[in-house]
This record gives structure tokens, sequence and C-alpha cells, in this order.
């Protein structure tokens, strides 16, 4: 039996070159990096894409095209998730661009054109060396998708269409932005604790508003409620449990892991749709905040471990 889900997410990196203050996953946190093996990740993938049917997959971070082994993470991801029906899923990655053309360009076009590739570019500096790569980045894409057409979304996000495939571009490093991120916890590091008590009366609001209630997270085996859930207990661990008393609500959160049965799944898919007092971890009182910058030593060193 397959259960169909909208959105799952599957981390393959925790490593991104990217400081966006309040990033959801923690990849702007300096000592939060890494990458999941995918040897060690095909048992898990196996089983789960035995059990789920989602509408989108995205392959996910941190940056993902900073995983080494990123081409091949395409490849399996998609052939074990399009075996149950029969036709290609197709993947999807949201990058900011540095390494697209770092991809060896044959590798690229096969992702693109056989396996579906669909890339999202999120802009997030206005540095003119970041500037010119995505630039770069953009024209690299669209010799590849041929013929195809801009169609203008909104002030600040535009999408390239043609027969064989489609990219995206969201330029939130834009003056038109009209958006800011909303900050998913407090602190930085050392310093990091919830925006609210676990306890805090307005959870089903909270969740209310999420803009990741829908993002199923796969993370090393095991599915999360949401991306922020899936790494939380790991990046607390990086800093060596900060403010663990206010944390210890959350650590106190189950997953569920690839031995689950059909039964289990459903009862737990049914519980991650709906609000819990874990949604208090995010949309505190804080202010929204629209700081994307650049680790330090990112144009000089966008490799990644």
């Amino acid at each position: 039996m397959l259960h169909k889900i909208a959105n799952l997410d599957i981390v393959i990196t925790r490593s991104c070159q990217l400081n966006c203050d309040g990033c959801l996953t923690f990849s702007n946190h300096n000592k939060v990096k890494g990458h999941t093996d995918l040897a060690t990740a095909i048992p898990w993938l196996d089983f789960w894409s035995r059990q789920l049917d989602p509408t989108t997959i995205h392959l996910f971070g941190g940056e993902p095209l900073m995983h080494p082994d990123f081409p091949n993470w395409v490849k399996t991801v998609s052939k074990l998730f399009s075996r149950a029906k029969n036709i290609i899923k197709p993947i999807n990655i949201q990058t900011n661009g540095i390494k697209i053309r770092s991809l060896d360009y044959d590798t690229l076009v096969e992702l693109i054109q056989v396996y579906h590739l669909n890339i999202s570019i999120s802009i997030h500096s206005k540095e003119e060396w970041y500037q010119t790569e995505i630039n770069s980045a953009i024209q690299l894409l669209e010799s590849i998708l041929v013929n195809g057409k801009w169609t203008i979304v909104n002030a600040t996000e535009r999408v390239y269409n043609s027969s064989s495939g489609t990219f995206r571009v969201i330029d939130h490093s834009s003056d038109d932005v009209d958006r800011a991120w909303t900050g998913h916890y407090e602190g930085h590091g050392v310093t990091l604790k919830p925006a609210l008590d676990f306890d805090h009366s307005n959870y089903v609001g909270h969740h209310g508003y999420c803009e990741a209630k829908e993002y199923i997270q796969l993370y090393n085996g095991a599915l999360y409620k949401c991306p922020t859930m899936g790494v939380l207990a790991d990046t607390l661990a990086t800093y060596n449990y900060p403010n663990k008393e206010l944390w210890e609500p959350w650590l106190q959160y189950k997953s569920l892991g690839y031995n689950a049965t059909v039964e289990e799944i459903a009862d737990w898919l049914t519980i991650q749709a709906g609000p819990e007092k874990y949604c208090n971890m995010c949309f505190g009182a804080k202010p929204a905040i629209k700081i994307h910058t650049l680790k330090e030593r990112t144009k000089e060193d966008t490799s990644g471990t």
C-alpha cells in the first residue's frame, strides 16, 4: 500500500555556503555540515519508496549541489520512487546557484532531460561575483532547455519553460522582495533556544500559518514532522545542547523509522498533518528578518565539507 503525501524532503546534506538568519534547517550555523552517504541510504530509500507516494520530491539541504555524489542521488531516488507506477518521478532542488556550473555538462543534461530534475535558483546576495555566477548558471540552463520561454510570476520570481524541462529563479536579494524570512527559533549556535514555551496555547495557530507543514522530512532513514524538527536534535548536539532545559520537550519527539508497519505509517501521517505543541518552536514575537549573506570564504571555496 502506497501512502499518498504532498511533499517529501530527502536531506542529502547539511552543508551550505550561505548565512541566512533564521534558516529552518540551521544550515546557516557554521558548525553544521556534512553529507548523507548514498550507499548507506539505499536500504531506507528502498523501504520508503515502497510505502510513500509523494506528489513532489525534493533533494534537500543545506545546499544540495554541495553533495559530491549529487548526480547519483538524483538517479537513485528517481528510479526507486518511479518504479511503483512505472513513470519517471521528477526530482526537485532549491539551490543558491553557486555550484550549478561545477556539474559536468553532459551529466547535467542527463539529469534534466532523462531524470526530470527541476531546478529552483534562490538568489541571496547582491555581491557582484555572485550575481555574475548566477547569470552564467542561468545561461547554461537556457542552453540545455532550448527554445524555452520566460514567464514572469511576480516582481521577484520568473519561470523558464521548454518542451524538455523547466527551471525557476527567485530573487531574494531584490529590493522588490516583499516577504522576509520568518524566525524559526531564536539565537545562533551556542545561544539557540525555542521561540516560545513548549506549552504555549497558540500552537494550533502557529501550525496554521507554517509554510513547512506539508513538507515531511526524511532524514537518515526516519520521517519527521517538518524540516526544522528533522535536524533539530543533531544541530543541538553539534553545539553541546545549548539551553537544553528549554529544548527538552522537543528532544522527546519520536520520528518514524524504516521498520514501521503500514498501520504505524498511516497513524503517523495523520498526526503529522495536524498541529502539535512542537509547532511552538517557531513564530515567536521576534520580527520577521531579512538577512541573506554569504559565509566567509564562499567566493574562494564553494566546495564545502
